[in-house]
């Protein structure tokens, strides 16, 4: 009996350790020596450069620094893009570029090791050691390029993120992880670092290498095929180093970007369910850590324009988290007038001098919206309520106001001269839609001194002129071309826009309540606030 239990225990025994003596990847180690990279602008540059020389790479695939201006400076923040496996910077772009700009960082597109190489065996030494010496190369690159390093990945990118912000807490402010690669999303995954993994794997593919349809546009920037060692590798990464103790040493702010419209429309490369039970349980304070579905993206690739579906949604949401979490400022390349220069611009011209309306206009009464909670952002954005206009826009103004007043109307003032940085904090609070709001890259006329929003109302009765919409109604019944039915409506908007545009102003598009003063163009955009006029 013995005997037969022997002769049929054994072959199993022996099919079982040879299975466990087979081949396995080498356990990966991760030395925390950090490299030294050159600190001055130039050297860095040259410093990157001849790393590139090194390898014969595909075009537009290099490592690059893309500076916040021509001073190459050190900024308060830089940017960090760690790519993801089998992908380039191009997997982040426009959304790591558009970053940085808005928020005037520095910028660091890494290359990771054995990535964007021109050669037939496409990522045959990929290693999680060779990819951790890049990202601790990026990161010193990094600290070499802003005082506080934000890291922004895509996929596995994200996974050296998390490695990168758990070993130097102190190097690493912040991250923004697009669809990050806690654990594939493949129910087999498992068996790739397992014993025979590589050999199961080529059985399955049929080779040595995965190869993709052909892409002429992904191509440059993706492997169209890539060595089966690789994704062995890959496995042995995100096993060894995506694990509840590596999470819950980060304590940075983090957001975290993925797929997900339902469950079966939702992120098929990396799973979902893993990038939650990870933020669930990063070290980070938890109203720092943020997780945002983006359920149009329609793929993994979420900061793209190759294939990503909904950039402006990427976009919104990392600029939001910079604004709200990190309390960073937009950036919009425009460098308004200050104080000293306005006052020395109003002694070389007096044109250029603001005027106070409420003691130039007689009998102008002020209905400053935005010296209140009560308009479109739900927030105070001045601390007084006044209204001021050049010069010359207010000597039109009583103008106008002269004509208004023969008709038995008088003037009310919403909003006059306007501080550049309310004007970005609309701009941010609209999303970027300039349809109602002016574009910070450029300023408005407010800005400058040269814009009214305003009514008119009954001398008599003291009640204002009914209009098509209330004051700042973001709608098209705003437009001043827009058809009225109610012909006294009518009569009362093409009254406020005849007698305004007689006295050298002009309605603006899309709201019947703001003029811009003709000749607006000589004048500068300012950020002064008001009691600094005083």
């Amino acid at each position: 009996m013995n005997k037969k239990i022997l002769y049929f225990t054994f072959p199993v025994i022996l099919l079982v350790a040879i299975y466990f003596m087979g081949p396995t990847p080498a356990k990966p180690v991760y030395d925390l020596a950090m490299p030294t990279v050159p600190q001055n602008a130039e050297e860095l540059e040259k410093y990157v450069a001849l790393q590139e020389s090194k390898h014969q790479l595909k075009p537009d695939n290099e490592a690059r620094i893309i500076w916040a201006d021509s001073s190459k400076k050190k900024t308060p923040y830089s940017v960090v893009y760690i790519h993801g496996f089998s992908a380039s910077q191009e997997e982040g772009d426009p959304i790591h570029e558009s970053f940085a700009k808005k928020f005037g960082c520095n910028l660091y597109l890494a290359r990771m090791a054995d990535h964007g190489v021109d050669t037939t065996n496409q990522l045959q030494y990929f290693s999680p050691d060779r990819w951790w010496a890049s990202s601790k190369e990026a990161l010193a690159i990094g600290k070499a390029l802003g005082d506080k390093v934000i890291l922004m990945s895509t996929s596995t990118g994200g996974t050296m993120s998390i490695m990168l912000a758990a070993e130097y807490p102190q190097d690493v402010y912040a991250m923004i992880n697009m669809s990050p690669n806690i654990e594939i999303n493949d129910p087999n995954a498992w068996l790739l670092n397992n014993p025979w993994g590589l050999q199961i794997a080529r059985q399955v593919i049929g080779g040595d290498s995965r190869v993709f349809p052909p892409d002429s546009l992904k191509d440059k920037y993706w492997n169209n095929n890539y060595r089966l060692e690789a994704i062995v590798q890959l496995q042995e990464l995100v096993e060894s180093a995506m694990t509840a103790e590596t999470f819950k040493k980060v304590t940075c702010p983090s957001l975290t970007l993925y797929y997900y419209k339902s469950e079966t429309e939702q992120d098929p490369t990396v799973k979902v369910s893993a990038m939650k039970a990870m933020n669930e349980q990063l070290g980070t304070p938890a109203d720092m850590k943020v997780m945002v579905a983006i359920p149009g993206a329609g793929g993994h690739v979420l900061g793209s324009h190759v294939v990503s579906k909904d950039l402006p949604a990427v976009q919104q949401a990392a600029e939001k988290f910079a604004r709200e979490k990190l309390n960073m400022k937009s950036d919009y390349g425009l460098r308004p007038m200050t104080l000293n220069e306005y006052k020395a611009s109003v002694e070389t011209n007096p044109a250029n001098e603001l005027v106070d309306l409420e003691k130039f206009i007689p009998g102008v009464v002020l209905d400053i919206k935005y010296a209140t909670e009560y308009n479109f952002t739900k927030s105070k954005i001045y601390k007084s309520a006044r209204a001021f206009a050049r010069k010359p826009v207010a000597q039109a103004l009583l103008k106008a106001q002269k004509e208004f007043n023969k008709l038995g109307y008088g003037i009310k003032i919403f909003d006059g001269y306007r501080p550049y940085s309310a004007t970005v904090k609309f701009y941010e609070v609209m999303n970027g839609d300039t349809t109602y709001v002016a574009s910070p890259y450029k300023g408005s006329r407010h800005n400058r001194g040269c814009a009214l929003d305003m009514t008119i109302f009954d001398l008599k009765t003291k009640t204002d002129l009914t209009m098509p919409t209330a004051y700042d109604a973001p709608q098209k019944e705003s437009w001043p071309t827009e058809p009225v039915s109610d012909p006294v409506i009518r009569k009362n908007r093409e009254t406020l826009i005849s007698v305004m545009e007689r006295n050298g102003f002009k309605v603006f598009s899309t709201e019947w309540w703001h003029f811009d003063f003709v000749g607006w163009q000589k004048f500068a955009v300012m950020n002064i606030d008001f009691e600094e006029l005083d």
